[in-house]
């Protein structure tokens, strides 16, 4: 999702980190809603730091609902938004139906067409919420080679056989420490971070990127 969100801003079909979640998402604005809301940013969900409890708290409710996108948006804030990080799968899903809007089609087709087909990536399998949207936090099914090469093309920048999949910038950036945390220490993830929807840290002295959960 970081690298179709990367791609969406190179075509044009996003125009700025800045732009505010609600703005995607009229239909769910009501007229008691928590002001600060609408402060909530595409990069703020980029970095997990919306305002929202983190998803041991919440995850269920909303896999269980009768619409994942409108139950993230009736989260109660905790944090202003851009303060605090907290993990949510559900802010990467909102993101996932902001590119389904702006692009004309489902995520799973923009997918294929702009990064898995090009670099030889088949999704074998991908979870929707109620309303038909793929589901941008995970549950998202691959074979290890397949992962393999979507690390391959982030070691080379973005770039495939010749062609620029990802943009280089958007690789760097989204790799780069969003958080600033320091002395954090996850199993064999050392002095970890978090970028745009990658965590960072050292793994045996190595600075590293992954994607985990």
């Amino acid at each position: 999702m970081s690298a179709l969100t990367g791609i969406a801003f190179r075509e044009n079909f996003l125009d700025s980190l800045d732009r505010k979640m609600l703005d995607f998402y009229p239909e769910y604005i009501t007229p008691n809603m928590d002001s600060t809301k609408y402060e909530i940013t595409i990069e703020h969900l980029l970095m997990m730091k919306a305002g929202f409890d983190h998803e041991e708290n919440n995850y269920l409710l909303i896999y269980n609902s009768d619409n994942w996108i409108r139950s993230t948006i009736e989260l109660p804030l905790l944090y202003t938004p851009g303060e605090q990080f907290r993990y949510n799968s559900f802010q990467c899903h909102l993101v996932s139906g902001i590119i389904t809007k702006v692009t004309g089609m489902s995520t799973r087709d923009f997918a294929n067409q702009y990064l898995m087909e090009p670099v030889g990536i088949t999704i074998h399998d991908w979870a929707q919420d109620p309303q038909g949207i793929y589901f941008g936090g995970n549950e998202m099914f691959f074979t290890a080679r397949d992962m393999a090469r979507f690390g391959l093309l982030y070691l080379k920048n973005g770039a495939w056989e010749n062609e620029q999949i990802v943009p280089a910038e958007w690789v760097e950036t989204s790799t780069a420490d969003h958080t600033g945390f320091s002395d954090l220490t996850w199993g064999d993830l050392h002095d970890w971070n978090y970028g745009y929807w990658w965590w960072l840290g050292k793994i045996n002295d190595y600075e590293s990127y992954l994607a985990d959960f």
